[in-house]
């Protein structure tokens, strides 16, 4: 395996700058794609692992719809009919209104994500700011002022961010409804994998992406901080 020390010392005094020019501790994130770097960190002095995350994928099309480097082949969207939802379609009788999708961070969307970050103790641009930056094709999903989400398309995957429920709305699949339009489209934009984040200890949440499909563990990352 790599030795990272030599990268880390060379490293760690720049770093280090950079964070105390922004009066912050220096964070770094470890994956399981980096073995050792936990050793490192540690004799270098770092705070113990924290915020442990998993990165989970799910498989869009079926092998035969995949094009070359695995990425979806290009069809006109009204040839698309035969493949089947990611999840069930809503329910008009059963739910308020429709799942809303866009290509870019409405209006709308921006409202109902800023009170949901307030709602969670976040910052209320936490997840909105970064929406306002994406340079790649995205879809933007709301339902209602209750449920918000949004997926960014590269190369063929839709990496799935901002999912956020209104507190006093959760448990009644608002989240699946949201993700499963969602990802719909998506792949309907030429995704043939999605992929997403979700804190280790956060048990609802793994259990609503495992019940979309997320069956792939990709790997785990984690932070460590420099005591200050």
């Amino acid at each position: 395996s790599r030795d990272w020390s030599s990268d880390v010392c060379s490293s760690d005094l720049a770093i280090d700058a950079l964070y105390v020019e922004h009066d912050q501790p220096t964070l770094v994130r470890v994956t399981t794609l980096t073995p050792g770097m936990d050793a490192v960190l540690d004799a270098a002095g770092f705070a113990a692992p924290e915020g442990l995350t998993h990165t989970l994928a799910l498989a869009l099309l079926p092998d035969e719809g995949r094009g070359p480097g695995g990425k979806a082949a290009v069809t006109p969207r009204h040839a698309r009919h035969d493949r089947p939802p990611i999840g069930p379609r809503p329910s008009p009788e059963s739910e308020r209104g429709e799942v809303v999708l866009s290509t870019t961070p409405d209006a709308p969307w921006i409202a109902v994500r800023r009170r949901l970050s307030l709602a969670g103790g976040r910052g209320a641009d936490d997840q909105v700011t970064p929406a306002l930056r994406l340079t790649v094709p995205a879809v933007f999903a709301r339902y209602g002022d209750d449920a918000v989400a949004y997926a960014a398309v590269v190369d063929g995957i839709a990496v799935v961010e901002a999912v956020a429920v209104d507190p006093s709305q959760r448990r009644r699949g608002l989240a699946h409804r949201v993700l499963a339009t969602l990802l719909d489209r998506a792949r309907d934009e030429g995704a043939s994998n999605a992929a997403l984040q979700v804190m280790a200890d956060n048990a609802p949440a793994i259990a609503l992406y495992r019940g979309l499909g997320f069956g792939h563990h990709l790997h785990n990352y984690h932070y460590r901080r420099r005591g200050r």
